[in-house]
């Protein structure tokens, strides 16, 4: 909803040289005009009309009406420009790049949206973009059937309250009858548009619930983020929600987790298993798969056949074309299938997208692609530690200097792992570790327990001596 109250002009711009063919110009001017009449805020528009428009008629009707949205109908010519008149009625060109620069300074004084009701008019509405909020135009031919109704929906929109956007799809939605709907283009200056969905970021406050100034400071952030990204903050819930369950699934779908740190919250239970359960999905999520709510649109073939799909998401990309059936596959285990809100296995067509993914980033962005040790490695390896812990529990004997070498051991282990974590390498950190202290303590308990027997053995010898 537009609750911009300030009288808007809409000025229009209408040339048909003689040597052109006749459009129905007077028509979309009166439709126009009858929508704003009947409107329900039809006092915060103002309509003006400059008819057979030469070069300097364009700009001096600007300057002189001061327009918010400017309008113009007639022909256009793609790269040459829009068709205007010369002093005898014939043919007179203004071009994208005299466009471009003449709404640059326009745009700072008054005009918000340009309405380019042309044929062929997208390269100037892409010139126009640069400076000016909103642009329509063409990227085809339109006829004068799709154009008069393209407009009158176009305003009737704007007159009764909405946005400019809501009112562009509200006339295209008018052409869907006539097969023209994606006739017509919608540019918005960079400078006003929404953050595209792609950038925007997903984020989980954590917080300690009903004290100060945890809640206040944490609601104060979330309004303010949540101006440009999605934002999660445990306030209202439906009743009968599983907590648990629920609170899992936001925080795995989250690109940043931000947790507020007071007195009261670092001796909160709630807070303490959302920075733990965050931690242990960092450590999932950090490893070679993508999580596959973030991994890459997906579409479906009717979608495509159906032309319903923005061409931005197929352009310069690599698309995999596949099926997520189970009946055709039943997929494969990853670590992502633990996950609540994500099917027991991943299908094919995922498993080809996510190895894909891995080598651009492998190319482009210099990712480390993640390699494996061979079995017969790790093998050695697992040995190795296992006879090093076995060596430490049988040579060391008094329990306080084998702790600190079992901690020295395990410590070196650890470190060779992240370091070779770190050059792209994975070694099984955890089985090492385990088997360490594992092949140590069985060791000891061998040891001791032989202990206990040659002690048993040597009394029951020394017994029978003194027997006899």
């Amino acid at each position: 909803m537009n609750n911009d109250t300030r009288v808007k002009t809409i000025l229009i711009l209408a040339a048909n040289p003689a040597s052109t063919s006749r459009l129905r110009l007077d028509e979309e001017v009166r439709e126009i005009e009858e929508g704003l009449r009947r409107a329900n805020k039809r006092e915060q528009f103002k309509l003006e009309q400059k008819w057979a428009v030469r070069q300097r008629d364009f700009y001096r009707a600007i300057l002189d009406y001061q327009p918010q949205i400017v309008h113009f109908s007639g022909h256009g010519t793609g790269e040459d420009g829009i068709v205007l008149e010369n002093d005898i009625g014939q043919v007179e060109l203004l071009s994208a790049a005299e466009l471009g620069s003449m709404f640059k300074l326009f745009a700072l004084e008054s005009v918000e949206c340009v309405v380019l009701n042309a044929c062929y008019s997208k390269t100037q509405a892409e010139e126009i973009s640069r400076s000016v909020n909103y642009v329509i135009g063409t990227n085809r031919i339109i006829g004068d059937r799709c154009a008069v109704t393209l407009a009158t929906a176009f305003y009737d929109a704007l007159a009764a309250g909405k946005n400019i956007p809501f009112a562009f799809e509200l006339g295209c939605s008018r052409l869907v009858g006539l097969k023209e709907h994606q006739t017509p283009i919608l540019l918005i200056n960079q400078s006003i548009a929404p953050i595209p969905k792609k950038t925007r970021k997903r984020i989980f406050i954590s917080y300690k619930r009903n004290v100060e100034p945890d809640e206040p400071v944490a609601l104060q952030v979330y309004k303010e983020l949540s101006q440009h990204h999605d934002v999660f903050i445990d306030q209202k819930m439906l009743v009968g929600t599983h907590w648990i369950d629920y609170i899992e699934t936001k925080i795995c779908q989250a690109d940043f987790f931000i947790v507020f740190f007071s007195a009261w919250s670092v001796h909160s239970e709630i807070v303490e298993w959302e920075i733990r359960k965050a931690y242990e999905l960092a450590q999932i999520q950090g490893g070679n798969y993508r999580h596959p709510d973030r991994l890459a649109p997906e579409v479906t073939l009717t979608q495509m056949l159906t032309g319903s799909v923005d061409p931005k998401l197929v352009k310069d990309r690599l698309v995999i074309v596949g099926t997520k059936t189970p009946s055709l596959h039943p997929g494969f285990y990853t670590p992502y299938t633990a996950l609540p809100d994500q099917p027991a296995r991943t299908s094919p067509a995922l498993i080809h997208a996510q190895v894909a993914s891995h080598i651009i980033s492998v190319v482009l962005d210099g990712r480390l692609q993640i390699q494996y040790l061979s079995e017969t490695i790790e093998i050695i390896w697992i040995y190795t530690v296992a006879l090093m812990g076995s060596v430490l529990a049988s040579q060391v004997q008094d329990p306080l200097r084998l702790k600190l070498l079992q901690g020295i051991a395990v410590f070196s282990v650890v470190g060779i792992g992240f370091g070779l974590f770190q050059l792209g390498v994975w070694m099984p950190i955890v089985s090492l570790v385990s088997v360490l202290i594992i092949s140590g303590t069985y060791v000891k308990i061998y040891v001791h327990i032989k202990f206990k027997f040659n002690v048993i053995w040597l009394n029951n010898k020394l017994f029978k001596n003194l027997i006899r």
